[in-house]
Parts: structure tokens; C-alpha cells; sequence
């Protein structure tokens, strides 16, 4: 999400707590909304569903990883 989503270099990923990613990727993402120039969407996503889907992503994410133990 960090070095996808945001841009962000590796070491800066790393050394960000992940509340901070979580922050500025929906803060990215309000951005990227806002200044649509086709509009806003129709309908807001349920909160329970982006939540199951930011921690499905995060686990297929560590589970990827290198010597991951998960």
C-alpha cells in the first residue's frame, strides 16, 4: 500500500507505523475523489467492508513476504 498506493520508498514504509500509512492512504484517497473531474461516486462504501478488505490485503501482503511464519 505504502510503496504502491503512496508512492513511498521502501525504507520510508518501513520506518512509518502503519497507522500513519492507513492515514495518508485514506487521506490519498479522499484527495483523489475530490478532484475528480467526472464526479464523485454514488455511493459510499461500508466501513466493515473496506476494513475486511485493508486486512485481507495486509495479510496476503506479510504472508508474501520473505521467511514470513504466518
Amino acid at each position: 500500500m505504502a510503496t504502491g498506493w503512496l508512492g513511498w520508498t521502501a525504507t520510508e514504509a518501513w520506518n512509518t507505523p502503519v497507522i500513519e500509512i492507513l492515514i495518508a492512504w485514506e487521506t490519498r484517497r479522499q484527495f483523489l475523489i475530490d478532484t475528480n473531474p467526472f464526479g464523485k461516486p454514488s455511493e459510499k462504501p461500508e466501513a466493515g467492508r473496506v476494513a475486511k478488505e485493508v486486512k485481507m490485503g495486509f495479510r496476503v501482503a506479510a504472508m508474501s513476504r520473505k521467511g514470513s511464519s504466518l
